[in-house]
C-alpha cells in the first residue's frame, strides 16, 4: 500500500443494521494466474467502522511480512493490528455443502497471526462500498513460526493476549470468529464455488479479528501470545506519525 493522503468515504449506504461478524483472509499463490479471495465479515463495535456485511478482497504475496521483522510505519496510511489465527490448508475445499468436520479435516495446520490492516478513507470513516473499492482495508499480514495441526487445539477456547510495547492491551479467544473460527472456512468453501474458485492445498485463509483494532504508533512493538499456538510479533520504524 503506497502512502498518500487518505481521501473522504463515499457516505453509501449508511449504517448496517448487523451488529458483529467476523472477517477471512485467503492467500493462494499455487497459480500465478488464480485470483486469491477474501471474505470479510467484520466483528468490531459499530462506533469503529460503520458498516457491517460480507465481501471480498485480495491478500498478494508483498503483503506478508516475517514474523519479527519490522514495517517502515510512513509505508502505510491509518494502520491498525488485530491478532487471528491463520490456516494453512492441507487439501482443496470447495462448495457446496461444505461443513465445519469438513473444513477442520482439510487443514494442515494452524499459526498465529497479526493482521495489520489499512484504509485509503479519511479517519476509518469508511461504508461497504468504500472498503470494497480499498480492497477490504488489505495492509500487511505477519504469520507466527509455529504450525500446530488443528485437532490439536479446540480452537474455539484458543484465547491471546496482544502486547504492545511489553504490556498487555487487548485479549480474545477463536470464538470470537463465528463462535468458531473453522466456521469461517466453511462459510468460504461454499462461497468460492468452483469451477473458477475453491480453497487450495497450500492456500493461506485468516480466521478474522478477535478483539477490537488497535491503532498503530511509529515505533511500536506488538506480540501476540495465543494458548496452545505460540507467539507472533511485529515491529513498526519511526517516521510519520501514523493515525
Amino acid at each position: 500500500m503506497v502512502s498518500s493522503a487518505p481521501v473522504p468515504g463515499s457516505g453509501w449506504p449508511g449504517r448496517f443494521s448487523r451488529a458483529e461478524g467476523t472477517l477471512e483472509r485467503v492467500r493462494c499463490d499455487d497459480d500465478p494466474h488464480r485470483i486469491p479471495e477474501r471474505a470479510e465479515f467484520i466483528r468490531i463495535p459499530l462506533d469503529d467502522l460503520r458498516y457491517i456485511s460480507h465481501i471480498f478482497g485480495m491478500l498478494i504475496d508483498d503483503m506478508f511480512v516475517e514474523d519479527g521483522d519490522e514495517i517502515p510505519v510512513e509505508s502505510l496510511l491509518q494502520p491498525r493490528v488485530v491478532a487471528e489465527i491463520a490456516f494453512v490448508m492441507a487439501r482443496d475445499l470447495a462448495g457446496p455443502g461444505v461443513t465445519t468436520v469438513d473444513a477442520l479435516t482439510a487443514v494442515g495446520g494452524v499459526l498465529p497471526a497479526i493482521e495489520i490492516v489499512d484504509s485509503r478513507i479519511a479517519d476509518w470513516r469508511v461504508q461497504l462500498a468504500d472498503t470494497v473499492a480499498d480492497n477490504a482495508s488489505a495492509g500487511r499480514v505477519v504469520l507466527g513460526s509455529r504450525i500446530t495441526p488443528a485437532t490439536a487445539v479446540d480452537l474455539r477456547l484458543a484465547g491471546l493476549l496482544l502486547h504492545r510495547n511489553g504490556s498487555p492491551l487487548e485479549s480474545g479467544a477463536g470464538a470470537a470468529a463465528l463462535g468458531n473460527p473453522v466456521r469461517c472456512l466453511s462459510w468460504l468453501a461454499n462461497r468460492l464455488l468452483p469451477p473458477q474458485r475453491g480453497l487450495r492445498g497450500g492456500d493461506i485463509v485468516l480466521s478474522g479479528p478477535l478483539h477490537r483494532l488497535v491503532p498503530v504508533r511509529p515505533n511500536d512493538v506488538y506480540e501476540v501470545e495465543f494458548a496452545h499456538l505460540g507467539t507472533v510479533t511485529v515491529r513498526f520504524g519511526g517516521g510519520g506519525a501514523a493515525a
